[in-house]
């Protein structure tokens, strides 16, 4: 079985974009690397578990490690995931654009910048499995998100209605939260995603640049997915066809077995189910 552990990076009123990264690979390939990650955190300088915002500011896990120490483990973690045998598959979504051009539009919880890269991260991850010819249902596991991962979770079932069929035949049932201090490919993920958003945000990694060539081996998915206001404007600017306006009685029936009443809510019970409060 394929699985995909996705960390997220940045957030609002903190950087100019957030980030999910999802690593993928063989189930039996993360419990091999699961095991050499734990290795390698428990070299001495022992650590328990990893972040990468913690290496940085050598504080946390990191505090009192020097320069040296963290950058002789930080490049031994990296090798252990530098390997063609794992993809690396990004969303990211610029804070600003979304706020300005599309959240006004929407309520809440689809209004939250954790929203469209988490539903959209899925179908990224499906296009990446039937490009290699995988048509059997992954598996998605997400950092825990304590507020906006339930809100984007609940609407999950609703929006994998609004994928095409072949998409819907490989996404989870349900996508899972685990917690990154336990689960060790998330650590890995967390890694990713900070890289990929200091790219996004700040052109460079500054010092920490040596990490990309640490991490050259990786596969890199072409699914990649920028959200940004160039994407935004493209949205609904084509025609309906019959398999879309099928697909949108299919989501509105979602909609109705999801949340337990009809498209749009009516009454405050019900709007406040459908924002997840």
């Amino acid at each position: 079985m394929i699985q995909a552990y996705v960390d997220e990076s940045g957030g609002k009123n903190q950087t100019k974009t957030f980030v999910l990264s999802a690593l993928i690979a063989d189930a039996e390939e993360w419990a091999r690397k699961a095991d050499e990650w734990d290795a390698v955190l428990k070299e001495t300088p022992s650590i328990r578990y990893f972040k990468m915002d913690e290496a940085v500011g050598l504080n946390g896990e990191f505090y009192g490690i020097s320069d040296s120490e963290r950058d002789k483990k930080l490049t031994s973690l990296c090798r252990v995931i530098a390997v063609p045998t794992i993809t690396e598959l990004s969303i990211t979504l610029r804070i600003e654009d979304f706020l300005s051009n599309w959240a006004p539009q929407l309520g809440r919880p689809a209004s939250e910048p954790y929203f469209f890269p988490f539903q959209g991260i899925h179908i990224s991850i499906a296009y990446e499995l039937l490009s290699r010819g995988h048509t059997e249902r992954c598996e998605v596991f997400f950092d825990e998100h304590k507020i906006f991962g339930s809100r984007a979770k609940m609407w999950y079932p609703v929006i994998r209605c609004s994928f095409p069929t072949e998409i819907q035949g490989i996404l989870p049932v349900e996508p899972f939260f685990r917690d990154d201090k336990e689960v060790l490919p998330l650590q890995a993920a967390d890694l990713t995603a900070w890289i990929q958003r200091m790219h996004s945000s700040n052109g460079s990694l500054d010092e920490f640049e040596w990490v990309v060539e640490e991490l050259r081996g990786i596969k890199v998915s072409r699914f990649h997915k920028m959200i940004d206001s160039d994407f935004i404007a493209t949205l609904g600017s084509s025609e309906q066809n019959d398999e879309e306006r099928k697909r949108k009685l299919d989501i509105m029936e979602a909609y109705k077995k999801n949340f337990g009443f009809e498209w749009p809510p009516k009454t405050k019970t019900e709007k406040r189910r459908h924002s997840g409060r």
